[in-house]
C-alpha cells in the first residue's frame, strides 16, 4: 500500500511540476543564477566636447563581442554616433535570451544635447553567475534621430 501510494504521489505531481515549468516559458538557465549586474559606460561617454572633432566614424566600427571571465559574461559593444549624447542602457534575461539595448535619451525640445562631431561610444554589459549555459544574444540601439532600432549584433553563446 505504501509503494502504490508513492507511486501514485510521482505520477501526480510529476506532471504538475513539467507543466508549471513549460508556463513559466522553460527556463533554460538551470542554475538560475545568471543576473545582469550593470553596465560600465566608457569611450566618449559623459565627456564634454567644446570644439573637439572626434576621428572619423569610419575608422572604428559598431562592434559586439563577449568575453567569459570565470562566472562573469561581459559583452562589450562600441558604437560611432553623434558627440555629446546621453545613453541609458537596459539589459533583460528572457528564458535562454540575453537582450541588451542602448537608448539615445537626448530630448532636443528641451535640451542641446548633441554637438557637432562624431564619438566613440562603449558600453559594457555585465552579467554574473554564468556557468556555461548556451543563450541567445542581441544588442541593440535606439536611434532617436532616426527614430529606429538598429541591431548592432545577434547570435548564440
Amino acid at each position: 500500500m505504501k509503494k502504490l501510494c508513492e507511486v501514485l504521489c510521482v505520477w501526480f505531481f510529476l506532471p504538475a511540476i513539467l507543466m508549471t515549468a513549460c508556463e513559466s516559458g522553460g527556463e533554460n538557465n538551470s542554475s538560475g543564477k545568471l543576473s545582469y549586474a550593470g553596465t560600465l559606460a566608457g569611450g566618449c561617454n559623459g565627456k564634454q566636447f567644446t570644439g573637439l572633432k572626434a576621428e572619423s566614424a569610419g575608422e572604428q566600427p559598431d562592434t559586439v563581442w563577449y568575453r567569459v571571465s570565470g562566472d562573469s559574461l561581459v559583452f562589450f559593444s562600441g558604437l560611432n554616433y553623434i558627440c555629446c549624447t546621453p545613453f541609458t542602457t537596459i539589459a533583460d534575461i528572457r528564458n535562454d535570451s540575453l537582450i541588451m539595448t542602448i537608448t539615445d535619451t537626448c530630448n532636443m525640445l528641451e535640451d542641446n544635447c548633441y554637438c557637432r562631431c562624431m564619438c566613440y561610444y562603449t558600453f559594457e554589459f555585465i552579467f554574473l553567475g554564468y556557468s556555461g549555459e548556451h543563450y541567445s544574444y542581441l544588442v541593440s540601439c535606439y536611434n532617436k534621430l532616426a527614430q529606429e532600432l538598429i541591431i548592432l549584433d545577434k547570435g548564440q553563446l
